[in-house]
């Protein structure tokens, strides 16, 4: 029973993370429940749902944990930490550098000032994770962060085909410089 209730706390703050979305979806019926168009109100908003998750590891829940069977307790609580953007968790819980970088962009820097920030983060994560060669994937997406459009190009040309090369000027131009 106590596990169940647990494993409902963590799926109910999963499910009322703080998300940032433009004002001009918060009307449609594709949005989340708990979506905010404005920093300061999402920021305010994420803080107390940070305490939330924060209560669940304090000391006096200890009891409640000791109840729940190992593999549940040690899987949850991992939850728990990566919610709060512990460094240590998301690197132990992610099996690769785009689950890495996702965990981070989603728990740790929700909102990254600058395009250099992302850059970095994504270079860490590829540094820290990536157990072979980079691939197509990583070139180019660090290409693209690099505002490197000559490179997005030439490592599309060599490995994703012609439909893509066709589409993709287009695509460039309509996000413009």
């Amino acid at each position: 029973q106590m596990e169940k209730e647990l494993v409902e706390s963590v799926l109910t703050l999963l499910q009322t993370m703080p998300r940032m979305q433009p004002s001009s979806q918060l009307a449609s019926h594709h949005t989340f429940p708990s979506a905010y168009a404005s920093v300061a109100e999402y920021t305010w908003r994420r803080d107390g749902w940070k305490q939330q998750c924060r209560s669940l590891l304090l000391p006096e829940t200890q009891h409640i944990w000791d109840q729940c069977r190992g593999s549940t307790s040690i899987g949850l609580q991992g939850i728990v930490g990566v919610m709060l953007g512990n460094e240590e968790q998301i690197h132990s819980s992610t099996s690769g550098w785009a689950e890495a970088f996702i965990a981070h962009l989603l728990h740790v820097y929700p909102i990254l000032p600058n395009h250099q920030d992302l850059r970095s983060l994504l270079q860490q994560c590829i540094k820290e994770k990536l157990q072979r060669a980079p691939s197509v994937m990583e070139d180019l997406m660090l290409a693209v962060l690099n505002d490197n459009i000559q490179e997005v190009i030439r490592v599309a040309s060599l490995t994703l085909g012609p439909w893509f090369l066709v589409h993709l000027v287009p695509a460039l131009e309509a996000v413009g410089p």
